[in-house]
């Protein structure tokens, strides 16, 4: 699948075993495009046409959802 981001950047790839534990640290069933979203670029920020969108990192996920 590919990503329109523009004026921003994504990151480097996640780790899979990250990712594939994110499900139990959040109790919550990913969907599968996301998790391979993570695994082809863990987060990123910019703008996505006239909103600026921020994809929290797979090792941030869980903090960031708790204090949520």
């Amino acid at each position: 699948m590919r990503y329109i981001l523009t004026e921003g950047q994504f990151d480097a790839p996640a780790e899979s075993a990250v990712v594939d534990g994110l499900s139990a640290r959040l109790r919550v069933e990913l969907p599968k495009d996301y998790a391979d979203f993570l695994k082809e670029h863990n987060g990123g920020e910019g703008f996505v046409k006239d909103n600026y969108a921020i994809f929290f990192k797979a090792e941030e996920l869980a903090d960031f959802n708790r204090e949520y």
